[in-house]
């Protein structure tokens, strides 16, 4: 046992998430509990959603709440929304009035700092949002527009909108829509191919405080990816 821990916590320091593959194969057969509580921490920490900020897999069966499946807390509230079936497994329903309010946590930071959102999306209507943060002075907004997508964000108040259109049509089937904020330019992403782009003058300078991060706004059956 000493020296199958002395090998988890070894691949743990590597901090590789391929790492995490041996880990797993390792559980498969370990029996000390040692060895197995080090080699599960790891695996745990090597995981790929300790990469992300948030994710909301929008398959709960009611409760009012969309989990954050990273661990980090960054739990939604739901609001008026259905729960119907998926493009894999359930997902929400929005109605153009429902939504899922995420507010304003303190560790899901915008500022100054490249961030991407993305979700899937399969729009009952042409215009409508699919997720957003803050309002007219600053914020970003993934959404759709006379049923073409499209990713803007707005630095500071008082100054343009940068804004990347998408030309294909994307309602009323299942899409991956992703909005990228790089230091240099805004991209939009659809079924992961580059769909636009568009340069900005730098990163957010706040993380707009005057609208927390909402999903939905529009009839549209939608879960985050």
């Amino acid at each position: 046992p000493h020296v199958r821990l002395f090998a988890v916590r070894q691949l743990a320091a590597i901090g590789n998430p391929a790492c995490r593959k041996m880990l797993l194969e390792l559980l498969e057969h370990e029996r000390d509990a040692t060895v197995r509580e080090a080699a599960a921490q790891a695996a745990e920490d090597l995981s790929p959603l300790r990469r992300l900020m948030g994710w909301w897999r929008f398959d709960e069966a009611g409760g009012g709440m969309a989990k954050d499946r990273t661990g980090h807390g960054n739990n939604g509230k739901v609001l008026g929304c259905k729960t119907v079936e998926g493009r894999i497994g359930r997902a929400l329903e929005f109605d153009g009035k429902s939504y899922v309010e995420l507010g304003r946590p303190a560790n899901l930071p915008m500022a100054d700092r490249e961030f991407t959102v993305a979700a899937w999306v399969k729009a009952a209507a042409d215009e409508g949002v699919v997720v957003a943060r803050g309002g007219a002075f600053c914020g970003f907004s993934l959404y759709l527009k006379e049923g073409r997508p499209c990713f803007g964000i707005r630095r500071q108040q008082n100054r343009p909108a940068y804004i990347a259109r998408a030309d294909q049509q994307v309602a009323g089937r299942w899409v991956h829509l992703a909005g990228v904020v790089r230091t240099d330019r805004i991209e939009l992403f659809v079924d992961g191919r580059l769909a636009a782009s568009t340069n900005i003058p730098g990163l957010l300078l706040s993380d707009c405080g005057q609208g927390g991060w909402r999903s939905g706004s529009m009839p549209a059956t939608a879960r985050p990816s």
